[in-house]
């Protein structure tokens, strides 16, 4: 199910709703619109622009800078327990979630 909702900036978005199957087969779901989720945010301006200011002069370097952004930014509550919510990374940067918490499938997106 499609529903139109307004993100917490006012900007129009559409939330899908989809009931998971129960175990491996709703975690390999929920990887796949992840993986969908992170190929469409890295063509997305604002977050090359992060991408840019956290690069470091080696690959830890990166890695340490981005997991300090994301941990100093982002509160991590998790998420209700009978659902599971996926929220776009070029949302998460924004910060206009539609939702008052992130948690580790958002934060690794990000």
């Amino acid at each position: 199910m499609q529903k139109q909702i307004q993100l917490k900036d006012g900007t129009p978005a559409t939330l899908t709703v989809t009931e998971l199957p129960v175990g491996d087969a709703g975690v390999v779901q929920s990887l796949t619109v992840m993986i969908k989720f992170a190929l469409e945010a890295k063509n997305d301006a604002k977050i090359q622009e992060l991408a840019a200011q956290l690069r470091g002069g080696t690959d830890v370097e990166t890695i340490t800078n981005t997991y300090r952004y994301v941990v100093r930014t982002f509160p991590y509550v998790k998420d209700p327990d009978d659902s599971e919510f996926l929220t776009h990374p070029k949302h998460i940067i924004r910060k206009r979630s539609p939702y008052g918490y992130l948690d580790c499938d958002d934060l690794s997106m990000v």
